[in-house]
């Protein structure tokens, strides 16, 4: 989610529940007893009503603290947005629907409403069939920056919705909707939950580790037998640094640097610095990742969204969006060229090593130990993947558009 939503943690990201936790997790996943919502592909705005009526939205901690910018002054901030049409047409919405409507969730600037803006005319990764505003939950923001879910203010949240569909001022035709539930019924007997704990028992015995062991501990094995291990820097060093980024307790990282060579020393700082720190954890936890990946894709795939009416048409339509990309990427001819067919295929590499069959949903979210948390199937790496033809990554552009044989991105000087 991002900006006030701040980072929603997939399943691995929990570091201090056992495997046997995260098992019996997915145990209830497959049998259907978890309570899941909808994770849509949109764009995330937070908003609240103040006492005089008026709809206040940020985006952001400086929106928030500042009680919440009005629909005219956000005109302004997004007019060169990329994504300013799907912003300010769901805002719009947002405003016409709220406005001077009843609030029950009190004027004390302190409970914003997490919403999801789902803009059907420039789609994301997944084409919806409604325009559509969805309600995720009330949020109490507090004074020391930590956040409160309180389940007493949810309840109000479907009171508030349209009672149908509502057409804005500029003619668009929207639905406002609260958390949308998912149907998951059981699944058992499919062998996608054995094949998981089997994984899970591997990733921790390959480490001599137990399932009673924590997903940090992994992490910290992880780390050891790889990219901090092969450091000649010296066991304490070893231990040292792995605690760090673990986030355990260890020295600051300029005392486990001190006295060694300058390569050395920047080999410490680019595992150890806390800007780094979530692409770190990402390869060392990879096997625990591809694991969880793997099972949500198998779990997702019967899943349905409340916004889209024909699942397999949209599965087709995602496969062909691969099969486009791909021959995109594969006959570019600038600069980037080979740099973005290299990066695409590592993204379709991990796409395809779990399972690779696209969803007609992005997730479901639930709550585990007090956490919202989601599961996304192979969604995230599908769209890192398409992503890097439509707006590339880093230092690689995207791969630039042809009109038949004719490059217009050479035309206009871009390559």
């Amino acid at each position: 989610m991002g900006g006030n939503a701040k980072h929603m943690p997939h399943v691995w990201e929990h570091l201090d529940h056992t495997f046997a936790e995260v098992f019996t997790l997915l145990e209830d996943l497959t049998t259907g007893v978890v309570e899941a919502t909808e994770k849509f592909d949109g764009i995330n705005m937070h908003f609240r009503v103040d006492a005089s009526g008026v709809v206040r939205f940020s985006r952001n901690e400086t929106d928030k603290s500042r009680g919440g910018v009005p629909f005219s002054k956000m005109l302004n901030d997004f007019a060169s947005h990329p994504a300013r049409e799907t912003i300010i047409e769901g805002i719009r919405t947002i405003d016409e629907h709220f406005s001077g409507s009843w609030w029950p969730f009190g004027f004390s600037g302190r409970n914003w409403i997490n919403a999801e803006i789902v803009y059907t005319l420039r789609p994301q990764l997944l084409k919806y069939d409604k325009n559509a505003i969805i309600l995720h939950e009330v949020v109490t923001f507090l004074p020391d920056s930590k956040k409160l879910i309180d389940p007493d203010l949810q309840l109000n949240l479907e009171k508030v919705c349209a009672p149908g569909p509502m057409t804005t001022i500029t003619g668009f035709e929207w639905v406002v909707l609260p958390p949308q539930r998912v149907l998951l019924p059981p699944r058992g007997g499919e062998g996608f939950l054995t094949e998981a704990h089997h994984r899970l028992r591997t990733c921790v015995e390959s480490c001599g580790l137990t399932m009673d062991n924590t997903l940090r501990d992994f992490l910290w094995e992880s780390l050891m037998r790889g990219p901090v291990g092969a450091l000649s820097i010296g066991a304490d060093r070893h231990r040292h640094l792995a605690n760090r980024i673990v986030e355990r307790d260890a020295p600051r990282l300029i005392e486990i640097k001190k006295g060694l060579p300058v390569g050395l020393a920047k080999q410490v700082s680019e595992l150890g610095q806390a800007k780094n720190r979530d692409k770190v954890h990402r390869d060392a936890m990879q096997p625990v990742i591809n694991t969880v990946t793997a099972f949500g894709a198998s779990r997702l795939a019967s899943a349905k969204s409340v916004l889209i009416e024909d699942g397999e048409q949209e599965i087709n339509r995602l496969q062909a969006e691969i099969d486009g990309a791909r021959l995109r990427i594969n006959e570019s001819d600038d600069l980037d060229a080979s740099a973005r067919q290299e990066l695409f295929e590592k993204f379709m590499g991990e796409y395809n090593a779990v399972g690779g069959s696209p969803s007609p949903i992005e997730g479901i979210t639930f709550m585990w130990s007090e956490k919202k948390t989601k599961l996304t199937g192979v969604f995230s790496t599908l769209n890192q993947a398409i992503g890097v033809d439509r707006y590339g990554r880093g230092a690689i552009g995207p791969t630039p558009q042809k009109v038949g044989n004719f490059n217009l991105a050479q035309w206009f000087g871009f390559v």
